[in-house]
């Protein structure tokens, strides 16, 4: 799926979330990393629903994080469906 000057939709999409994925991080402390990504997949489960963790390692590295840290990120999408506000 192709947006204009043929970018990938999905491509793009992984650059905005990539770059609000690190101002999230800026609110959260040292030790805290690891819960900081497992919330910001739970935050954002329904928009990242179909993000494999492949998907996820992508989308990690391009946030400046460990490739490794987009397995975090792939348990906080899959714990989303059991959040509640």
């Amino acid at each position: 799926c192709y947006g204009r000057a043929g970018v990938s939709v999905r491509s793009e999409q992984l650059s905005k979330l990539a770059a609000e994925f690190r101002i999230f991080l800026r609110a959260f402390g040292r030790g805290e990393k690891i819960t900081s990504v497992h919330l910001f997949g739970i935050e954002h489960g329904i928009d990242l629903t179909d993000f494999t963790v492949a998907d996820c390692k992508a989308l990690a590295a391009e946030a400046g994080l460990k490739e490794s840290l987009g397995t975090e990120l792939h348990k906080g999408i899959r714990l989303s469906k059991f959040a509640t506000a």
